[in-house]
């Protein structure tokens, strides 16, 4: 049995037994007695039945009290969850675009390069006057000048942490790529013939390993 109500269901047989004890009553001063007597019993009953009362509802108060917030926080979870969702998917959005700004950008750049390598790597070495001699040396400065450049934007970029490691295959192609056409250019400053075919064997051989690493950097980028 609830405790709570133990004392309350005692002074109900209690009150019930002062009131059959009032009715049976025999004289004038054993009655009224007997009716004071029920009187406080009923009264004493009707406070505990209150005070029982009075309870059980501020138990089902607090009960709802706190199914309510129970309600109220399982929806501020799920509003933060769902704002959280939210701020995960623009993350991602903002991401991807971040890596696709930065993918058109590097993939024209290496295009270049990888155009200006070929030139080298099929560079006419065969000069007959000295008008074609200057043209050929203007040409090679030309394929050294437009990778330095492009170098130095691949290297000023803003990269995605996605990227950085395709990035670096990227930078390692155009340092061979660099290389090849600064041997290219050197080949014009050669002091005889034993450093012309040096440089120009070295060129040749750089250019052909930078094809081969431009053409992996665009793959990991695609």
């Amino acid at each position: 049995m609830n405790p709570e109500i133990t004392p309350t269901l005692i002074m109900i047989m209690i009150s019930c037994v002062a009131i059959i004890g009032a009715i049976n009553s025999r004289g004038t001063a054993k009655t009224v007695l007997s009716y004071l007597l029920a009187f406080i019993c009923l009264a004493i009953t009707t406070f505990c039945i209150t005070q029982h009362v009075m309870a059980l509802s501020q138990n089902r108060n607090s009960m709802l009290a706190h199914e309510a917030e129970k309600i109220m926080e399982s929806k501020l979870e799920k509003i933060e969850e769902a704002q959280m969702a939210r701020q995960d998917a623009l993350e991602r959005n903002n991401s991807s675009k971040e890596n696709s700004a930065y993918k058109e950008t590097t993939l024209d750049l290496v295009t270049k390069v990888k155009r200006l390598n070929y030139n080298i790597s099929v560079f006419n070495l065969e000069m007959s006057s000295d008008e074609e001699y200057e043209e050929q040396r203007n040409k090679a400065s030309y394929y050294l000048g437009g990778i330095r450049q492009h170098k130095s934007k691949l290297k000023s970029m803003d990269i995605p942490d996605e990227m950085k490691s395709a990035h670096e295959t990227v930078i390692r192609a155009v340092d061979v790529s660099l290389y090849a056409a600064s041997q290219l250019r050197r080949y014009f400053n050669a002091e005889d013939s034993a450093e012309e075919a040096e440089t120009e064997k070295i060129f040749k051989s750089k250019a052909r390993q930078a094809a081969g690493l431009l053409d992996k950097a665009l793959q990991t980028l695609q």
